[in-house]
């Protein structure tokens, strides 16, 4: 339908805005891409319009696409305050940079995102500013593999958002916080933050928000099978990080989030290695490919359980994804793709 409208009228920004959120999804995002060609051009001072693109541009793992777009976008969406408070469409652009820059691996423009975003004084009020608020950081961490940071993660900042009534947020900053916290030992730390993930998920579920409900079940059974495996029931691990990959297969990509803090399959697929499984690890990963693309953990998962299988044509095929995104960058954990890539 919305195809027909496209059609009909090439240059009707709610026909396109339509088609973008539409097609937002795995699977679909290539048919899209006409729409993209235009949208931005049809309003190119208007924050949102300017951002759409890279709704999906980040589903095919464009990534200078994803930072251009938004750095109009945030530029943009200073001209147009709500009010006296800094409208959400900045930090929403800033989130999807952030995303962006962490899977080329540049990290330091990363922090410079992140600190643009946290100095910025007073944000409207709203479910997406406070999302963005609660993941960014955590991103900044979590993507990093930095946990000592992610356990260490203050939480509900800034002050004057009103937390209590976001429960999705709320959790993400207590997710993060578990995951630095069970791969520090600290596991009182991460059995509070699963309790905290059981109590907002209940909370999300009762206000009738099933769908955020299943984003924060999702991260709670990663969270849960990383202290089950803490515990040595392995058993129980796979169990729990198998769920919330079923569980993930039966909601769509929120809007307002550029991609999953840590997708289940790529938790999965790191779990699979752990096992000495990297054929099924393998497997895990491109099932997260698929869902999330050209992330860089996933690759680099991807790249790694290849070779331990034997797979070395489809390891180079893997890390050659990887380095044509983040081949600049100067994370440690890229050496071996490099080292391979030299042979």
């Amino acid at each position: 339908m919305l195809s027909a409208v496209f059609e009909r009228e090439p240059l009707h920004p709610g026909g396109m805005h339509y088609a973008i959120h539409a097609t937002d999804a795995e699977g679909r995002a290539a048919n899209a891409l006409e729409q993209v060609a235009t949208y931005a051009d049809i309003a190119p001072q208007v924050p949102h319009a300017v951002h759409m693109p890279t709704h999906i541009y980040v589903r095919i793992g464009e990534w200078p696409g994803v930072i251009d777009w938004n750095r109009r976008s945030a530029d943009a969406a200073l001209d147009f305050p709500a009010g006296d408070r800094i409208s959400i469409h900045y930090i929403h652009a800033l989130d999807y940079m952030l995303y962006a820059a962490l899977q080329q691996g540049d990290d330091a423009f990363a922090q410079a995102v992140l600190d643009e975003a946290l100095t910025a004084e007073l944000y409207q009020e709203d479910f997406a500013a406070a999302f963005h608020l609660a993941i960014m950081p955590a991103r900044f961490a979590v993507e990093r593999r930095a946990w000592s940071e992610a356990a260490e993660l203050a939480l509900e900042q800034p002050e004057y958002m009103t937390w209590s009534r976001y429960a999705w947020p709320q959790a993400i900053g207590w997710f993060a916080r578990g995951l630095g916290a069970v791969h520090t030992g600290d596991f009182a730390l991460a059995r509070e933050a699963e309790a905290q993930l059981i109590g907002l998920r209940d909370r999300a579920s009762e206000a009738g928000e099933r769908t955020l409900a299943a984003y924060i079940d999702i991260d709670r059974l990663i969270l849960s099978g990383k202290l089950a495996w803490a515990d040595g029931d392995t058993d129980r691990t796979v169990a729990l990080t198998e769920e919330a990959t079923t569980l993930e297969r039966t909601v769509e990509k929120h809007p307002v989030t550029p991609g999953a803090l840590l997708p289940s399959y790529e938790a999965l697929g790191d779990l699979l290695m752990e096992l000495d499984r990297p054929a099924e690890a393998l497997a895990t990963y491109e099932a997260s490919n698929l869902m999330w693309p050209s992330r860089l953990n996933t690759l680099l998962g991807a790249g790694r359980a290849a070779l331990a299988a034997g797979e070395e044509l489809v390891a180079r095929e893997h890390f050659t994804r990887l380095l044509d995104s983040a081949g600049a960058s100067d994370r440690a954990s890229l050496d071996e793709a490099h080292a391979f890539m030299a042979r």
